[in-house]
C-alpha cells in the first residue's frame, strides 16, 4: 500500500515574507522575494497588531521574473482592501494560485500612525517541475 502525506509540513513550505516589525505612516515594506518554481500557489498570511489612532494598513503582491525584483509589478487583484484599525490584532491572507511569473513579495503600507504587522508567505501544490527540497528550519509533527 502506497504511504501518503498526512500532515500538513510535508505538503507545504513556509517561508519568512516579512519579518514583523513595526511600520510608520506612508512607509511602504518590502518583503523577501518568494521563487514559486515548483509550487503551485503561494499563500501570504499576515499577522496584522496593534494599529494605532485611525491607522490602516495596505498589502499588495508584486511579481517579477529575477529574483531581484527589480521590474517587479502588481499583480492584478492581488491586494487587501485596507486593513482598519477595527481590525486591528487579527489575520489577513492574499493566495496567488499559479503565479505568472516565478518571483513574487509581499509590500506593506500603513497609511497613518503605526501597526506591527509581519507575514508568512507558505507555498503549496508541489507540481512536480522541480523537487521542492527546502524545508523550515524546525518541523515537529506529533499525533495522539
Amino acid at each position: 500500500m502506497p504511504l501518503h502525506h498526512q500532515n500538513l509540513s510535508s505538503d507545504v513550505l513556509p517561508r519568512q515574507a516579512l519579518a514583523p516589525q513595526s511600520l510608520t505612516s506612508g512607509a511602504a515594506v518590502n518583503g523577501s522575494a518568494i521563487d514559486t518554481k515548483g509550487w503551485m500557489g503561494v499563500a501570504f498570511i499576515i499577522e496584522v497588531g496593534a494599529i494605532t489612532g485611525s491607522g490602516a494598513l495596505d498589502a499588495r503582491i508584486m511579481e517579477d521574473t529575477a529574483s531581484a525584483m527589480s521590474n517587479a509589478t502588481n499583480v492584478t487583484n492581488g491586494a487587501l482592501t485596507q486593513v482598519a484599525a477595527t481590525s486591528n490584532s487579527n489575520v489577513a491572507i492574499i493566495d496567488y494560485r499559479n503565479p505568472a511569473k516565478q518571483y513574487v513579495r509581499l509590500t506593506l503600507t500603513q497609511t497613518v500612525n503605526t501597526v506591527v504587522a509581519g507575514a508568512t508567505a507558505v507555498l503549496y501544490g508541489r507540481d512536480g517541475i522541480l523537487p521542492a527540497t527546502a524545508a523550515a528550519v524546525q518541523t515537529v509533527s506529533v499525533s495522539g
